[in-house]
């Protein structure tokens, strides 16, 4: 008899491992889905997170526009920059996360927009640290870094402008 690992998967569905082969038994969808294989077409991968990330730049930048000037102040009370340089960045980054966010969202110049997002998160990333407000917790925007490289090396995915121009 061959030896194995037995899981019981929502509770109708029982998952046996043996080598690489997985058996199942039971009902369900679950008892037809091979978990070696993506679940789907793995062109939605970039395009999911695209329009995440996206969505997310949108939404930073027009909250940031919402409180220009407190946004500002609080880049310059940083200290990382100097104080010219710190109001130039604090009116600029608002417009840029939105235009960024914009062209992400629909796919155009993918791989451009991923590398200035890189760079924007990249500055968040060493304005707040790697454990910003508590020491249990990492800086998010490490997470967001790593899909925005990844969307570097991926590309926009098969649903954006990029590819459709091609």
């Amino acid at each position: 008899m061959a030896r194995g690992i037995r899981a019981w998967l929502s509770g109708f569905i029982v998952a046996e491992v043996f080598g690489d082969e997985t058996v199942f038994s039971g009902r369900g969808a679950l008892a037809m889905i091979d978990f070696k294989k993506p679940v789907g077409d793995t062109a939605w991968g970039p395009t999911i997170f695209r329009i995440a990330l996206g969505g997310y730049f949108i939404m930073a930048g027009l909250m940031k526009l919402d409180n220009m000037g407190v946004f500002i102040k609080h880049v310059v009370d940083f200290g990382i920059l100097p104080r010219q340089m710190a109001i130039l960045y604090g009116t600029g980054l608002p417009y840029t996360e939105i235009i960024v966010g914009f062209l992400l969202l629909v796919g155009f110049w993918t791989v451009l927009m991923s590398i200035i997002a890189s760079l924007m998160i990249l500055s968040f990333v060493i304005a707040l640290g790697f454990f910003p407000n508590d020491p249990r917790l990492f800086n998010k925007d490490i997470i967001l870094l790593a899909g925005a490289v990844a969307l570097m090396f991926s590309g926009g995915g098969r649903y954006s402008i990029d590819n459709m121009k091609s």
